[in-house]
């Protein structure tokens, strides 16, 4: 019975498999698994704990929540009966079901689990699973099966009618509230599709083909790159079904008739030529000519179906059939089918012999009633109890959660409710923190992305992870009043020193299209910062063993070689003046020292002159070289700039030693690396501006002169007066009356092209801002700050300055790009 019912199973599903195996290379399926790793089956295999994991408690408000995929321990606990009693002569007839049924969920099990990694990559098809888990369905199925069968086979060896009673009762009330947990889950209600047209649209609307971003599933012979999916768009607006034949000058259409995939033609043709439909070829395209039939075959290189046609006047007939595996599958589900038919009329027969004659004095109709009141006073439970209370089923984590008791709001779009995070110093080199995100209101129609970043005691990040979905899910499918619970995993490289002083660790929110990132919001709503301080944790991890390669020693000035460098070449090959280049390279004491050691990042000419020397740079950030133990490797997270005086040129990179005062020591080793510097575009004529400003920040960095432009926003023209060793931050202010901040532009000068580093004597800056803002009078203000502490650039007694002219806008300005001059007028000093 078994094997029939087997048979019959691969029959009915014939339809699918057989051409799936037999026309698996005429598309390009392996392109998923070659251009996304996380599609490989073997990443998602767990362990057989994972799989008979417990329900956790449901939290209905929270989204995407991380429910268990396993399978039930009292259906396990029933099945297990279930074939332990089978082996009573009473019951021998469950014996052999129960045995195979248990060996299926045994294999579905097994497939889930690490083991089984061989299999998915070599079994055909099956690697395209992605998740083993969905195997789980079919084991589900089979077990409820096998708790039916040990429920019957438990009430049958139990003698008394209130014993019997009792048990099935317990085993019922105990199947459904081991479910309730997944009825809490929240899902998306407002997404609606009616019919494949809205899945067609898609594609022409994305430009995603065979609604595939990496078109795995066109034919092996197109091209994407040469199908141009958006140029069907205007003429699909028209009409569900449209012409498919590609024009050419040489050939009339007399009549046409089209389908989906079909077309009925009459055409003159002046020449023999190739004639080319708006199809993509696939096996089973059939075409006719006078009802003789032709090749088609892919053009090149889009792969639409083509064929060659003759001189004159002739009637083209074109259809998509079946292909011949695909015809002889559909043949054997019909067979399967109707096999079942027959299957069902003789089963009785095949099974009559192991029917039960049932006992006459069971009342089954009281059983039957018991077992519904039981069922109604379960959903009453969760109705009246469950639903509303707080129990170990359910629970509401932030509930009572205000936004203005957030600890973070991010741009007035997202709060942050909650940050778990190691409490001790870490001793491992992965840190994982739990983040917990809500809506601060409406829903969101951008996508953001979440970020960790570890920084040294100086600012410098040592490491950084992110999450481009936060919680799993774009931020623009994000319910209001739900929340999303976000995993991120840090990763401190290898060598990375363990300091006498801890490590911080901030977040930021970003958006994953512009990378700009969500401000973060003050009590008064005004923007004040984009990162939100996490925490400062010791970092104290296991030591790293290393493989000394590439070395490169720093001798001192005595000539002995106190530290090693194992040369990890992560410098570019090209820069501008003024760069900033941050780079990682890992240090080696080599001898006992009690005085520390610095490196310096030098440029040398083609003679082999030191044409310009960056800043000292300590071997490892805030831990002293004199305290490293012998032999010890620390990871170094250097920054060093570009000079901004350095004329354009290519230079050989070097370094040499610098003790405690910065005295250069020994030789100066050459690194095997080269960079090509170039200047900015510089302008030391001083440019126009209609009011002068007498601002000179404690730097040197000087505001000559402003103009107000009639988009709502301002040009500002600088100058600096010496070298700085700082990329600095420039904000403008925009005030309302009561000087609240109404707008502001927060970045690196000249979006964030020319950085204070790169500035030199006599050269004139000047940027731009443009602001959108309603009708009313403004202020600005203007000002400087370090971008790693956050502490602002003194100007004369104050930390930003003020402009003397005020901003009026007498009209509502709803675009910086569409303001007109009647837009804005300038106020009085």
């Amino acid at each position: 019975r078994l094997a029939l019912a087997g048979a019959l199973a691969l029959l009915l599903t014939a339809f699918y498999w057989l051409p799936a195996l037999a026309e698996r290379d005429t598309i390009k399926l392996p392109l998923i698994a070659e251009q996304l790793g996380h599609i490989d089956v073997a990443r998602h295999l767990r362990s057989l704990s994972d799989l008979l994991a417990l329900p956790q408690t449901a939290d209905p408000t929270q989204q995407n929540q991380a429910l268990p995929i396993a399978v039930g321990w009292p259906q396990l606990i029933l099945a297990a009966l279930g074939l332990l009693f089978s082996w009573r002569a009473a019951h021998r007839q469950y014996r052999s079901l129960m045995l195979a049924l248990w060996l299926v969920v045994g294999i579905l099990l097994f497939l889930n689990t690490s083991p089984s990694a061989w299999l998915w990559r070599n079994i055909p098809l099956i690697g395209f699973t992605q998740f083993p888990w969905r195997l789980l369905g079919l084991a589900s199925l089979l077990l409820a099966l096998m708790t039916a069968v040990g429920a019957r086979l438990l009430w049958l060896g139990l003698n008394r009618r209130r014993v019997r009673l009792a048990v099935m009762s317990a085993v019922l009330v105990a199947l459904m509230l081991y479910s309730l947990p997944w009825t809490y889950a929240l899902f998306r209600s407002d997404i609606e599709v009616d019919d494949i047209r809205q899945a067609q649209r898609f594609e022409r609307e994305s430009g995603q083909l065979a609604l595939s971003s990496y078109a795995e599933y066109l034919p092996v012979s197109a091209d994407a790159g040469e199908l141009e999916a958006t140029r069907l768009i205007a003429r699909f607006a028209e009409s569900d079904v449209i012409p498919r034949l590609l024009p050419s000058a040489t050939l009339d259409i007399l009549s046409q008739e089209w389908r989906g995939t079909s077309a009925a033609l009459r055409l003159r043709s002046a020449e023999a030529q190739t004639i080319v439909f708006d199809w993509l070829y696939v096996p089973g395209w059939a075409a006719a000519i006078d009802g003789n039939p032709v090749a088609v075959y892919p053009s090149t290189p889009a792969g639409l179906l083509a064929l060659k046609a003759p001189t004159g006047e002739f009637e083209l007939r074109l259809s998509l059939e079946l292909t011949a595996p695909q015809a002889l599958a559909s043949a054997l589900s019909g067979i399967g089918l109707v096999s079942a038919g027959l299957a069902l009329l003789i089963w009785p027969r095949l099974t009559r012999h192991g029917a039960q004659r049932r006992s006459s004095s069971e009342s089954y109709w009281r059983c039957l009633l018991i077992f519904a009141a039981i069922g109604i006073a379960v959903f009453l439970l969760k109705a009246l109890a469950l639903d509303v209370a707080d129990t170990p089923i359910k629970r509401r984590q932030f509930g009572d959660v205000r936004d203005a008791d957030a600890p973070a709001n991010f741009g007035n779009r997202i709060d942050l409710l909650a940050v778990e995070a190691p409490e001790e110093n870490i001793t491992q080199p992965t840190v994982t923190f739990k983040l917990y995100w809500r809506l601060h209101g409406a829903p969101l129609t951008r996508d953001y992305s979440s970020v960790i970043r570890m920084r040294d005691p100086q600012g410098l990040v040592v490491a950084q992870a992110s999450a481009f979905a936060p919680g799993g899910l774009a931020t623009s499918n994000w319910l209001a009043g739900a929340y999303i619970e976000d995993v991120i995993a840090l990763e401190a490289p290898r060598f990375t020193p363990s300091l006498p002083v801890p490590y911080t660790f901030d977040l930021s929110l970003y958006d994953s299209e512009s990378l700009d990132a969500l401000s973060l919001m003050n009590e008064a709503g005004n923007p004040q910062d984009d990162k939100f301080m996490i925490g400062a944790l010791r970092f104290q991890p296991p030591e790293a063993e290393f493989e000394a390669r590439n070395v490169l020693p720093l001798p001192t000035d005595g000539g002995a070689e106190l530290a090693l460098l194992l040369v990890a070449p992560d410098l570019p090959d090209s820069a501008t003046a003024g760069d900033i280049l941050q780079f990682n390279w890992v240090w080696q004491k080599l001898r006992e020292s009690s005085s520390d050691v610095m490196a310096q990042l030098l440029w040398l000419d083609e003679s082999g002159a030191v044409a310009a020397a960056g800043d000292a740079l300590p071997l490892a950030r805030g831990y002293d070289f004199a305290y490293w133990r012998v032999g010890e490797a620390n990871r170094g997270h250097h920054q060093a700039i570009v000079p901004a005086n350095l004329p354009a040129g290519r230079y050989n990179l070097a370094i040499r030693s610098l003790d405690s005062i910065s005295h250069p020591q020994g030789d100066i080793p050459q690194l095997d690396h080269a960079m090509t510097v170039s200047p900015p575009k510089r302008t030391f004529a001083p440019p126009r501006f209609d009011f002068a400003a007498e601002g000179e920040w404690a730097n040197g960095i000087a505001l000559h002169g402003f103009s107000l432009r009639p988009n709502g926003g301002v040009e500002l023209t600088w100058s600096g007066k010496r070298s700085l060793s700082e990329s600095l931050r420039l904000f403008v202010h925009v005030l309302d009356a009561d000087a609240h901040i109404v707008a502001q532009w927060d970045g690196v000068p000249v979006d964030w092209t020319r950085p204070t580093t790169g500035w030199v004597e006599g050269e004139f800056i000047t940027t731009s801002h443009a602001f959108a803002l309603p009708a009313g009078e403004y202020r600005l203000a203007v000002g400087w700050y370090q971008p790693a502490s956050g502490e602002r650039i003194g100007v004369g007694a104050a930390d930003a300055l003020e402009l003397k002219q005020s901003l009026v806008i007498d009209c509502c300005c709803a675009s910086a790009l569409t303001a007109r001059m009647s837009c804005i007028r300038i106020g009085a000093p």
